[in-house]
């Protein structure tokens, strides 16, 4: 796009990256780039529901995976792999993001999993350099009821989250 609002296809409307591993489907895109490297992550959820479209068995007992593929250029792109970052007694990984956080030199890479013995979702987070290690997932974000989709940006000095809740469908701007 030269504009943001009117885009065309490129690679013929074709897929340019497929995961054939996992759940062989994937969901929730995001790229993220390592400054202490420059290599560009896209991390996504690993999920096909279109093989599947059991929703609570994909909630509850789904993928803890998520699916990473890596580029130093933007153009050329690594083959996929996963990285689990499975939480005891919990089911899916879902809808990844990271950022670079200055303080740590590392990446924060975040995600909402299910857990039942809470009937909810909540966000957990671990930080990594190139994600094939993460450092032990910790709780990062829970609330009364679930919440499945958050973000982080950095303005200046400043970094804003901004969260769903799933209950309300509201925006939580932090």
């Amino acid at each position: 796009s030269e504009d943001g609002l009117h885009w065309k296809d490129l690679n013929k409307g074709l897929p340019v990256l497929c995961s054939n591993i996992g759940e062989s489907g994937v969901r929730d895109p995001f790229i993220v780039k390592n400054k202490n490297t420059g290599i560009y992550y896209l991390i996504a959820t690993d999920l096909c529901i279109h093989d599947n479209p059991d929703w609570k068995a994909a909630v509850e007992q789904g993928s803890s995976d998520l699916i990473i593929w890596e580029s130093s250029d933007l153009i050329n792109w690594s083959d996929e792999w996963s990285c689990n970052v499975r939480i005891p007694g919990a089911g899916c990984a879902w809808a990844p993001e990271a950022i670079y956080d200055e303080k740590e030199k590392a990446l924060f890479v975040f995600w909402a999993t299910w857990r039942s013995s809470e009937g909810k979702h909540r966000i957990y987070g671990a930080y990594t350099e190139d994600f094939r290690s993460l450092s032990k997932p910790e709780l990062y974000i829970e609330r009364e009821k679930g919440v499945i989709d958050t973000t982080i940006v950095k303005s200046g000095d400043y970094y804003y989250r901004l969260t769903k809740d799933e209950d309300s469908a509201r925006i939580i701007y932090e």
